[in-house]
């Protein structure tokens, strides 16, 4: 979810990450320590973008550690990181790429899209979701847009480019 005002549905990268607790140290992150995607996937897709007209916005996400835990007081605190948004998927991808990388030993390219599901519009921190329409609605949700952008766009880009 966001809490920067960003509109439900909206698409966003993922530019970096963090988690207010010590999450991801098996990785060699530390709590509170920016993470970001690996190779050079978001300068490609910011070309694929440009081509198509589109802008997406970047986003630093606070990575939780459970369901609904996000409390006023900590999103205060992660705002005051530099986060936008929140959610529970980011951090572990965005930290075992170079491990996966070293073990490998051959580069491994990721990159966090997604689109904004709930959000945090004042100050009283009440969030609102679209996921119970994004379940029960018949026309185009912005997520099967993101899917759609990525499989039909910026997959066929990698292939060009013989990445």
């Amino acid at each position: 979810g966001a809490f920067n005002g960003a509109t439900m549905g909206q698409p966003f990268v993922a530019t970096h990450t963090m988690a207010d607790l010590p999450l991801a140290d098996h990785y060699g992150v530390p709590a509170l320590a920016p993470c970001g995607p690996a190779g050079d996937l978001e300068a490609r897709l910011a070309t694929v973008l440009a081509a198509q007209h589109l802008t997406w916005a970047g986003y630093t996400v606070w990575n939780g550690n459970s369901l609904y835990r996000e409390y006023p007081h900590i999103i205060d605190f992660m705002r005051d990181q530099g986060c936008d948004v929140v959610n529970m998927d980011t951090l572990s991808l965005y930290a075992v790429a170079p491990v996966l990388a070293r073990e490998i030993g051959e580069p491994v390219h990721c990159l966090y899209v997604g689109t904004v599901t709930d959000s945090a519009q004042d100050e009283a921190e009440e969030w609102q979701s679209d996921l119970i329409e994004a379940v029960e609605r018949k026309e185009a949700h912005p997520h099967d847009r993101l899917v759609q952008f990525m499989v039909e766009q910026f997959l066929p880009s990698l292939e060009q480019a013989g990445e």
